[in-house]
């Protein structure tokens, strides 16, 4: 007879990972499937929040950070039209919560970037080393299941191979092949995200992610190595790979710093462009027992603001306490159904508050309407008056605050704050013209939030 393990989790990426090495120090026996245990060569995955080095901290998994070449990241640097902020996370005296501890040593709170194969090759290494875990390279073709009952009882793979468990935890990320298995909604494909490798020294602002807005696509620049950095450029779906050097050159370089510039146009002729679809799917629920997907194979963001990876150690953290041997016994199948259920009721917590900003932010800033200027333009005024305006919603994109309301907050005063300095700069006898752009541009501000909030409130 098959050996019968409490949990198979599919996928050794970060969240498959992380969770099985949790599970293993829990003391239960867990199957770690990956297709290609290879070291990943990506572009994405590279930029770890504060709020996921805070998750990491919380697992005891941070060792994985050490010996990675893993660069401190303090905060953003952004332009946009020639204008520039800088603003950095907040300190851990201005953060409440559990935070605090775990900082005390550092002036601010920090995130990590770095190259994502020794990320992801640091974490698989850890769960080789659990004794509980089971490392196995395989593809998954599809669950093994009660016909009766349609719980999920194990996985399947090629040559007739089937794993059974208690348990099985979907991670295998944004390109999961089995998430249609458990529910029939779709990523909605947004656009791509071309990347290439640049010199690290002749970024501006050693430290700080940068972020340039307006007049082109979105540019976003981090350091991932001692002399490394990545340069990721959004751009439609419709640009083909052969015309894409050309695109970049003609819309991007021209709108990038003058150190930078030259260094830009060199990676070009040397390094290969590669791509990534930037994809949103709302955080879903699953009806069917015995599963459950974390990370990106439940939720997909946009990565304008590298919370992916923020997302899916929150989960494992909170799967750690909801899933514990005191909390739950598997072989229950209510008392597992009501963790799950509080599983995707707490998620939201941080899931909206990150999948929300991300998809708001980008179609603020990726939008050509001339009505919504003027709210571009307020959230760099915005965040330049400092003290909560910039703390606030930086703390946000680093996945520090897990809080709804308070992105809906900062949203909200941004587009008022907007609104009077449109009506500031415009001459009184305007004054009906100058209102009437304000409410037009208020409903457009509505119109980029509520979408989103009505997908994650309602799946």
């Amino acid at each position: 007879m098959s050996k019968i393990f409490d949990f198979i989790v599919v996928g050794a990426g970060v969240a498959g990972s992380a969770v099985a090495v949790t599970l293993a120090r829990q003391r239960y026996e867990v199957l770690l499937l990956e297709r290609s245990l290879e070291r990943p060569d990506r572009i994405v995955g590279e930029l770890l929040q504060p709020g996921g080095v805070i998750a990491l901290k919380k697992l005891d998994l941070d060792l994985v950070l050490e010996d990675i070449d893993a660069i401190p990241v303090l905060g953003y640097h952004v332009s946009w039209k020639g204008e520039e902020t800088t603003f950095p996370y907040p300190s851990p005296h201005q953060v409440d919560g559990s935070a605090n501890n775990i900082f005390t040593e550092r002036p601010t709170l920090e995130g990590r970037s770095f190259h994502h194969g020794n990320f992801i090759s640091a974490l698989r290494k850890l769960a080789k080393q659990e004794e509980k875990v089971t490392v196995v390279e395989s593809n998954v073709t599809d669950f093994v299941t009660d016909n009766e009952a349609g719980q999920v009882l194990g996985i399947k793979c090629p040559m007739n191979k089937e794993y059974l468990a208690k348990f099985t935890i979907l991670a295998d990320g944004s390109k999961s092949n089995l998430r249609s298995k458990l529910h029939d909604v779709r990523p909605q494909v947004i656009s791509k995200f071309w990347g290439l490798e640049m010199v690290a020294s002749e970024l501006q602002y050693q430290g700080f992610a940068h972020g340039i807005l307006g007049n082109g696509p979105l540019v976003l620049m981090y350091q991932i190595g001692s002399h490394e950095a990545r340069i990721l450029m959004d751009a439609p779906c419709s640009i083909h790979a052969s015309d894409a050097p050309e695109y970049f050159k003609r819309n991007v370089a021209p709108r990038l710093p003058e150190c930078i510039r030259a260094n830009f146009i060199s990676a070009m002729k040397k390094d290969r462009l590669r791509s990534q679809t930037n994809e949103y799917l709302p955080s879903q629920a699953t009806s069917v027992p015995g599963v459950l997907a974390i990370g990106d194979a439940n939720s997909i963001r946009h990565p304008l603001t590298g919370g992916g990876m923020t997302v899916a150690l929150n989960d494992v953290l909170l799967l750690r306490d909801l899933l514990s041997p005191e909390a739950v016994c598997l072989d229950e199948a209510h008392a597992v159904a009501k963790q799950l259920r509080s599983f995707h009721r707490e998620r939201k917590k941080y899931s909206i508050t990150l999948s929300i900003l991300a998809q708001a932010l980008y179609a603020l800033f990726v939008t050509t309407d001339p009505h919504l200027e003027p709210m571009q333009r307020g959230f760099m005024l915005y965040i330049q008056r400092g003290g909560q305006s910039s703390e606030g919603p930086c703390a946000l994109m680093g996945g520090i605050y897990q809080q709804p309301m308070l992105l809906f907050y900062h949203f909200f005063a941004i587009a008022i704050y907007s609104m009077w300095r449109l009506m500031l700069a415009s001459p009184a006898w305007m004054f009906p013209a100058t209102l009437a752009k304000c409410a037009i541009m208020f409903c457009k501000a509505v119109g980029i939030i509520l979408p989103v909030l009505m997908s994650e409130l309602f799946c």
